[in-house]
């Protein structure tokens, strides 16, 4: 397989490719009034087609009260898009405020395609009326804003980046909280840019079009989207569209209804011939972009040539042969594109997850890996696989989504953190039977401790864009027996705050949708062995889950998932809070939206859930 693969990329003939289409919805919440709250919609998203419907609900009256308090005075309509593993992913929308001090009045359908209309007798792909008001229209400038306050530290910066908080949209330059972050204008609006691929799981296309450059309306630049369903709702919209921009779109053809197309990226080429890949934990929607903390990593510019080092042509080799797993003719045309480009200064692994069957055992060093298999393989080739158990080490995922066990046997579970993810990050991988006790004693014997942050509920509700951002965070654990003893077995001793006291991250208030992962040194979070982010959350579809009756030889995988993971090298790796930069000599900073050590849940606090709501 690997060397059918490695034709493919040295060979101009391309592979079958799949290409998918994220999931593009906006809600049509036409408000004729600004009373919050008038009517609540909830959306429901079905795995095998990954379409929205849409139907009125009432959101209960203490949810109202807790929205009341929590987002300020002026009620304004909401686009809410959000994303999970979860067999019946649930989300609530509402046209109540979720943005302080601006109005986000996207229109959809033929009246944004109208607006486009309009738009380009004026030269201008700022088609979206996002302000009410001159104020408020002034306040928009943040929205497009590339300029951020830059910190002075003459060492390495962070290859992790935080995208800035527009949480308020009236954010200054003198903010720290905003400090060495990056924009999504920065990201699209070059006038240099010359064509763009996106690969996401929500996508409102009219926002997204309002952040390219001019040129792409005048000159009809080429822009290709591979998600999970089409990003037009309709013929109509899709004509018009098309009509001033040159959008076209790929679907990824999914394995079953609970699978996703939930990769992140994008590939930008520009007209003097450079490109750059960009791995990112956000949806190109509303609330993802103005409501929730994200993160980003950056190849930076790269241009045609050989790559040289090993980490570069790791790299290389990984993306190509992800993008290979698509079998659609897109993906085809960006392999040979790609393959050119010189990656020698890439100094991070790419973690991937494609759907499909995998072997497992033996030796994975070469093997075509993707999931837990190759978060097992990047860290045994970079010897990051614990040894030494004498220190007491910390292994630590945030995510924004707790999936249901992979498997259960006499209400004992398996959760994907506790049964996989733990133990195959030692150099003896041990399969634990299903319940919490077998965890238990693999981190008595292995010594170590593991943490999960999410959210609390107080935690969403005191955040900035309060209950509304409850959307993207994913938990069940009350509705059946079952997701009962995931959460007394294998999480629920394990949970970790988001908000810590004080303003250490600058994003304690931001309710989060990046997906960290880390382990330390076993020196108590002094150091860092490695640090992973991306798309990837807590579920058997993302990471994979042993295929039952393979005795472990076997893994199954349904999702499209991409993460890239900094390992340790000769400058060990050092947790920045609030900047890019470190004073430590010697270490490589990476940017956190989230402090260490973790804080414990406290007496009366519970994980943030949707249920009963």
């Amino acid at each position: 397989m690997t060397r059918a693969v490695d034709e493919v990329i040295h060979d101009d003939s391309g592979s079958d490719l799949e290409i998918v289409l994220s999931h593009h919805v906006e809600s049509d919440l036409e408000v004729s009034n600004r009373t919050f709250l008038k009517d609540a919609e909830e959306a429901r998203v079905k795995r095998r087609k990954t379409f929205f419907e849409h139907k009125e609900s009432h959101v209960s009256q203490e949810a109202k009260a807790s929205i009341r308090q929590v987002t300020g005075t002026r009620e304004l309509p909401a686009i809410i898009l959000s994303d999970s593993e979860e067999d019946k992913l649930e989300e609530k929308q509402s046209d109540s405020k979720t943005i302080k001090g601006t109005v986000l009045n996207l229109h959809h359908q033929v009246a944004v395609a109208e607006q486009q209309k309009l738009a380009s007798e004026n030269h201008s792909t700022k088609t979206l009326d996002l302000a009410e008001s001159p104020s408020e229209a002034s306040s928009m400038n943040t929205l497009y804003q590339t300029d951020f306050p830059k910190s002075s530290g003459e060492g390495p910066r962070s290859s992790i980046r935080l995208l800035c908080d527009l949480s308020n949209l009236h954010t200054t330059n003198n903010s720290d909280e905003n400090v060495d972050v990056v924009s999504l204008a920065s990201l699209l609006g070059s006038p240099n840019l010359l064509e763009t691929y996106q690969f996401n799981f929500s996508v409102q296309l009219p926002m997204f079009l309002s952040f390219l450059g001019e040129s792409f309306a005048t000159e009809y630049k080429n822009i290709v989207f591979i998600t999970g369903s089409s990003i037009f709702e309709s013929a109509t919209q899709k004509s018009l569209i098309r009509k001033k921009f040159n959008v076209s779109e790929a679907v990824a053809p999914l394995p079953n209804r609970f699978a996703s197309h939930h990769t992140k990226m994008m590939v930008n080429f520009y007209d003097n011939g450079d490109a750059e890949v960009i791995i990112m934990t956000c949806n190109l929607t509303q609330l993802d972009i103005c409501g929730l903390t994200q993160a980003l990593w950056k190849s930076g510019r790269i241009k045609k040539g050989p790559t040289t080092t090993t980490s570069g042509r790791r790299f290389r080799f990984d993306l190509l042969r992800y993008l290979s797993r698509y079998g659609l003719n897109e993906t085809k045309r960006l392999v040979s594109v790609l393959e050119k480009f010189d990656f020698s200064s890439v100094d991070v692994e790419l973690v991937a997850s494609a759907p499909g069957v995998y072997n497992v055992r033996g030796n994975l060093s070469t093997a075509e890996c993707y999931g837990y298999a190759k978060l097992r393989q990047v860290l045994e080739r970079n010897n990051l696989l614990i040894e030494n158990t004498d220190s007491r080490h910390n292994i630590l995922s945030q995510v924004t989504s707790l999936a249901y066990p992979y498997t259960s046997q006499r209400g004992n579970t398996s959760s994907v953190f506790s049964h996989i993810l733990c133990p195959l990050m030692f150099k003896t991988w041990q399969h634990l039977v299903p319940g919490g006790k077998s965890f238990e004693d693999h981190q008595k014997e292995h010594n170590y401790v593991p943490h999960i942050i999410f959210p609390t509920k107080k935690d969403v509700l005191g955040s900035k864009v309060g209950f509304l951002s409850g959307a993207a965070i994913h938990f069940k654990y009350e509705s059946s027996i079952i997701h009962k003893a995931q959460y007394e077995q294998n999480i629920k001793k394990y949970l970790r705050k988001w908000t810590t006291p004080g303003d250490i991250t600058g994003r304690e208030n931001l309710t989060p949708h990046v997906k960290y992962y880390t382990c330390d040194n076993g020196d108590d979070w002094k150091l860092l062995k490695w640090v992973m982010v991306g798309s990837h959350n807590l579920s058997k579809q993302a990471w994979g889950y042993p295929k039952p009756k393979s005795n472990g030889n076997k893994m199954d995988i349904s999702s499209y998932e991409l993460s890239v993971l900094i390992p340790q090298d000769k400058d060990m790796l050092v947790p920045t809070y609030k900047t890019d930069t470190t004073v430590h000599i010697g270490s490589k900073p990476v940017r956190f939206p989230f402090s260490l050590p973790p804080m414990l849940y406290q007496t009366g606090d519970l994980p943030w859930t949707m249920e009963g709501l």
